[in-house]
Formats: C-alpha cells, sequence, structure tokens
C-alpha cells in the first residue's frame, strides 16, 4: 500500500483535507499503476534472437527489408579502428549470414533499395552491392562521401561529402532501376563534426532531412528539399547532439535530437518555426540511438547510460511505455514492417545484435506492477531520500504524466528545488521491479 503524502494547508478542514487525498491519491494511482492503451498498441519488447560479435567493439548502423517472403537485415560490425568495419548481410527467417563485407573503413550509412539490392558508404565511397542471395558484386557509385540516407520512397540520397578540407550537405537523384545517381547538387556548407558517427534523417514526406552536429555541437542542420535550403537550428540544454529524428504531434512535424555528453536529454524542434520547443530529461549521458516507428507514434531511444526507452509520442507529452536496463546502446532500429526493433551494443555490453519483438495490445487496460516506495521527508521543499531502493533508475512525474526529472539514485537524494509547488510521482526500477511513490511540493 503507498502510503498518502498529503499535508492540508491551515486554511482547509480535516475533512476537505481527506476527501482531497482520496481524490488526488485515486488519480495518481490509476494513472501510475494503469497505462491506457487505446490506439496505444505498444505495450513492450521481447528479445527472440541475439547475433553475438566477441572481439568487436560495436554494432553500428543498419537497415531491414522485410515483406511477405523477405526478412533482411544489414548491419555494421565496428572493430573501434575506423578502418576495418564490416558490413553484414542477414536472414531472419533463416537465421543464416549471407554475406560478411569486410576490411572498406567507417560504415556510416547503409539502406536496402530491395531485396537483392543496397547502397552503403564506407571509407568515404558510397558503394552499390547487389546480388544479395546469390552472388554478391559491388559498385563504386561516387567517392568523398562521410554519410548517407535515402528518402523514403528511394528517389532521393542526402549525403555529406567531404572535399579537399571542405564539407558540404548535398542531394542527388537516384534510379533505383538503373542503379545511377542522376545529379548531384551540394545545398550548403555543413558543420557537423566530420570525426563523429554523423546520422541522417528523413521526414515521413521527405519535404525536410536533418543531420546532427554531433560532439560539442549543440545544434542540428534541417535541410528544407524544395527549397535547397540548409538551416542550423541551434539547441539549448544539452551540448552534443546524435540521431535525429522526425514525428507528427497533432498534425505538426517535430524534430527530435538526442544530446550528450551529461545530458541525454531528447531537444524537440518545431520544423515550422525551426525553433526549439521542449526538452525532455530522459537520460543522463550520450544519448547514441533515437529512432521512431514506422507509424510515427512510437520513440525508442537509448545510449550510453545503458537504458533503452520506449515511448508514446502521438499527442504533446513522451509517455513511457517501458524501459529496460540492457546495456549501452550504440545504435536502433525499427524493421520496415514494424514488428521488430532492432538494437546494436557497444563492447561494453558485449558487441551484439538484439532482435526484439514488438509485443502489441490493439485496446486494453494493462496493469503495471508496483511496489510502495517510501520518501522521506515530505512534503519536502529540496531533496527527498528513497529508502529500501538502490542501484535504480529514478523518474520524477507531474501529476499530468509528464517527465519532468531522471537522474540515478545516489546517496545524496533527489534534489527537486527547481520543481514548482505541488503534487509529484516518484518512479524507481531496478531488478526487482517499478517502486512508485509520491510527494507534494509546498
Amino acid at each position: 500500500m503507498i502510503q498518502k503524502m498529503y499535508k492540508p494547508a491551515h486554511h482547509t478542514t480535516f475533512a476537505q483535507a481527506f476527501r482531497l487525498i482520496v481524490v488526488v491519491s485515486f488519480y495518481l494511482f490509476s494513472l501510475l499503476s494503469y497505462k491506457p492503451l487505446v490506439g496505444q498498441d505498444i505495450i513492450g519488447l521481447e528479445v527472440v534472437r541475439t547475433l553475438e560479435h566477441p572481439g568487436n567493439y560495436s554494432v553500428g548502423k543498419m537497415d531491414s527489408y522485410f515483406d511477405s517472403t523477405h526478412q533482411l537485415i544489414a548491419y555494421g560490425i565496428e572493430d573501434g579502428s575506423g578502418v576495418r568495419d564490416t558490413l553484414v548481410i542477414y536472414d531472419f527467417g533463416l537465421d543464416s549470414i549471407l554475406a560478411k563485407i569486410p576490411g572498406h573503413g567507417l560504415l556510416s550509412g547503409v539502406n536496402f533499395i530491395d531485396a537483392t539490392e543496397l547502397l552503403c558508404v564506407m571509407k568515404d565511397t558510397l558503394w552499390r552491392v547487389t546480388g544479395i542471395g546469390d552472388t554478391i558484386t559491388r559498385e563504386v557509385l561516387a567517392t568523398g562521401m562521410r554519410a548517407m540516407r535515402l528518402s523514403n520512397d528511394m528517389a532521393r540520397l542526402a549525403f555529406v561529402l567531404y572535399n579537399l578540407g571542405l564539407q558540404y550537405v548535398g542531394m542527388a537523384a537516384y534510379d533505383t532501376a538503373t542503379g545511377i545517381l542522376q545529379t548531384i547538387d551540394t545545398i550548403g556548407s555543413s558543420e557537423a563534426s566530420i570525426d563523429e558517427y554523423i546520422l541522417i534523417a528523413f521526414s515521413p514526406a521527405d519535404d525536410y532531412f536533418a543531420i546532427n552536429g554531433g560532439y560539442d555541437h549543440p545544434f542540428a542542420e534541417v535541410i528544407d528539399v524544395a527549397s535547397g535550403t540548409l538551416h542550423k537550428v541551434n539547441v539549448t540544454g544539452i551540448e552534443s547532439t546524435y540521431s535525429p529524428g522526425f514525428f507528427y504531434q497533432r498534425g505538426r512535424l517535430k524534430m527530435a535530437v538526442g544530446g550528450g555528453y551529461y545530458n541525454g536529454a531528447i531537444v524537440v524542434i518545431d520544423i515550422a518555426s525551426l525553433t526549439q520547443e521542449s526538452i525532455m530529461p530522459v537520460f543522463q549521458h550520450y544519448m547514441y540511438a533515437l529512432t521512431f516507428d514506422q507509424s510515427g507514434r512510437y520513440l525508442a531511444c537509448g545510449g550510453y547510460d545503458a537504458f533503452l526507452g520506449l515511448y508514446e509520442v502521438a499527442d504533446t507529452l513522451f509517455t513511457e511505455i517501458q524501459s529496460y536496463e540492457v546495456g549501452t546502446l550504440k545504435s536502433l532500429h525499427f524493421t520496415s514492417d514494424n514488428q521488430y526493433l532492432l538494437s546494436g551494443y557497444q563492447a561494453a555490453a558485449g558487441s551484439r545484435l538484439d532482435i526484439q519483438l514488438i509485443i502489441r495490445e490493439a485496446s486494453a487496460v494493462k496493469a503495471v506492477e508496483s511496489l510502495p516506495l517510501i520518501l522521506y521527508p515530505n512534503p519536502t521543499t529540496g531533496t527527498i531520500y528513497m529508502k529500501g531502493v538502490s542501484d535504480a533508475l529514478v523518474k520524477v512525474y507531474d501529476s499530468a504524466g509528464q517527465l519532468l526529472l531522471t537522474q540515478y539514485e545516489t546517496e545524496d537524494g533527489i534534489d527537486v528545488r527547481h520543481l514548482p509547488s505541488g503534487y509529484y510521482i516518484v518512479m524507481a526500477q531496478n531488478g526487482f521491479g517499478k517502486h512508485i511513490g509520491r510527494f507534494v511540493k509546498e
């Protein structure tokens, strides 16, 4: 039983205070103990297969091609040197590695065209790989490329080009039938860190694409495809940017950018105004990976903090569905059929690829198992401490369910001085479950 922690104001009668306690406690218990899943059909993840690559640094960029007859995954195995990465092509249906293409530098982009063909960037070179499932062949399409991404309709290729000490963002028309880059146009100079893991993301309608800034670069670059204009969007609250991704909230196109070093938050940028809209304090350190599912309603993210978070983003808030302690993440990708989530890990967590089945429930109310969490002092105005819970990831929500604070449990307690007066919920998750408590800040 979670204790009710309410201290009535001096002008409130005991009966009024008691009624308020009952109403608020019922509301908060309902909010935390149950997840309404009407329109929110993803309820969790289950690892169904793991591909291990011991002796390597990490599993990096990845893509998939899943249809009624094919279940193909392409991903990079990084050795850490930046010169000997390996491209792996794996058939999930047959549980068989179809090919390993080694020794061509850093794998910094991969895209399937169909079940027999893909594009990839290795060692600053754009390669066309054909004959998947048969006799694989490769050909060079362009050189000097640091990163690339195909548009969703596969008509355009966005890229970062490095030449003679200068770095540019550009686009090329691509003919999937012939495998020919028909035109290559540079849009403008890029300030993204060329020594970083550069990521490119297209919006769902292919009208924008974005590039992360990298380490110690608190900005993202957003490109308007129709006008061919590059916009540098500065962000606050994080000092480095990783993993850009586009999504819609209430009909408005927005972009999420993961952060680091000391603040692994998600910055949300409104595309219409090209301004920062909000910041979500999801993790404490590098958030290397951030991806949206094919519907744009769900977000998976993770990085150095060794947690994988799964969120629903259709409304104005990011609603947490579940978080998992998994190890240091390097990459995340929803398969093209929207049935699996792929997660790649760094060596500290075992250089591996997890294939996770997305667990769904069409319409239900699902209970969340929870244990009581004792907080003290309470009510509080500054710092609160937890009793009997250790080695936990702590999250603080307001009464509307909005995530306000994320940190690891420490003996220093939870600093809530910046929170305004009101009712708050604390959720501490460790290997024993989710521990839920609440407090009132006066």
